[in-house]
C-alpha cells in the first residue's frame, strides 16, 4: 500500500493532476484513497475525484464520506465525482445509490455545491427526469 500511496501523491503533486492515470491504478488504490479522504481537505478532494472515475461500489463508499462533509468545497468535489461516477458505473443498483447521495447535494445550502450537483445529475441516465433541486437555479 505504501507504493500505491507514493504513486498517488506523485500524481497529485503536479500542477494538473492526472486523475485518469490515478484511476487506472484500479481497485488496489481504493483502500489508500479511503484513508486519504480522512487526512486533509486537499487530499480528500483529489481522492474523491479519482474514486468518481472508478465507478465501483467501493469507490462510491469513498464519495459518500466526502459528500457528507461539513466543508462545502469537499461537497462540491463529491458532486463532481458523482457525475464522473455516473459515466463510469456499469451497475444500475450502484447508479441508484449514487443518485441517492447526489439528491441532498441538489438542495445544498451552498450555491456552488448545487451547481455542481445539477451538472452531475445531467450525467445520470434520464438525468433530466430526476429531482432538479429546489434551489438549483440559485
Amino acid at each position: 500500500m505504501t507504493a500505491i500511496r507514493k504513486q498517488l501523491l506523485e500524481i497529485f503533486a503536479g500542477d494538473e493532476p492526472d486523475y485518469e492515470r490515478a484511476a487506472a491504478m484500479g481497485p488496489s488504490a481504493l483502500p489508500v484513497l479511503r484513508k486519504m479522504v480522512g487526512e486533509n481537505s486537499d487530499l480528500a478532494a483529489q481522492a474523491v475525484c479519482v474514486a468518481g472515475l472508478q465507478g465501483s461500489r467501493d469507490a462510491l463508499e469513498i464519495i459518500a464520506i466526502v459528500a457528507r462533509s461539513d466543508d462545502a468545497d469537499l461537497r462540491t468535489s463529491a458532486a463532481g465525482a458523482l457525475g464522473d461516477f455516473a459515466v463510469s458505473c456499469k451497475s444500475s443498483d450502484d447508479l441508484d445509490s449514487a443518485f441517492e447521495l447526489l439528491t441532498p447535494l441538489l438542495d445544498d445550502p451552498s450555491p456552488t455545491v448545487r451547481r455542481f450537483a445539477q451538472r452531475a445529475a445531467a450525467a445520470f441516465p434520464d438525468g433530466a427526469h430526476h429531482h432538479a433541486g429546489r434551489n438549483a437555479g440559485s
